[in-house]
């Protein structure tokens, strides 16, 4: 049992150096809603953009930024595959001013990204439970997506439990 899974031990001098933040300005592709308090948001995957399943991005608002002087940022896990030529996010909105602002932003308009950042979790080949509720389900989205895009076969158990059983 204990031959079954190894750590890998990454030595120091393999780890990459990072001098800046990885930033790319893109366009929204689209914006939908799911649910009644979700939005899915899709964003232009930019040219040599990588990222590994279960990572995620800040999404900065350019307008936003400006208007208060700062970097108007917040984190939401990426929910495509790997090999998907569009970043998907899916993000609950709230009453909170920076997200009512994603809320009612539209395709063509302008966004920036820093990212990919966190860990990332690969399927071992025993197979993985993963227990999440209400958008905490877009990092899995992701590993599923990919390891599905690599050939790999996967047994998904979806359990719904919500608030308002109008929603869909």
């Amino acid at each position: 049992m204990e031959d079954d899974i190894r750590l890998k031990e990454v030595p120091f001098r393999d780890i990459p150096d990072i001098t800046r933040e990885p930033r790319f300005r893109v366009h929204v592709v689209s914006r939908t809603t799911p649910t009644t308090d979700t939005i899915e948001l899709v964003l232009e995957k930019p040219e040599g953009f990588t990222f590994l399943p279960g990572q995620y991005i800040w999404l900065v608002l350019p307008k936003r930024s400006s208007t208060f002087g700062i970097v108007d940022r917040r984190t939401y896990s990426i929910c495509s595959g790997i090999d998907e030529r569009s970043l998907h996010l899916l993000i609950r909105v709230t009453q909170g001013e920076y997200l009512q602002a994603v809320g009612n932003l539209n395709a063509d308009d302008e966004v920036e990204i820093i990212g990919p950042m966190g860990s990332a979790f690969c399927v071992p080949s025993q197979g993985a439970v993963m227990i999440s509720g209400g958008t905490g389900l877009t990092p899995f989205l992701s590993i599923v997506k990919s390891h599905l895009s690599g050939g790999g076969c996967f047994l998904f158990l979806r359990i719904i439990a919500r608030r308002d059983p109008s929603t869909p």
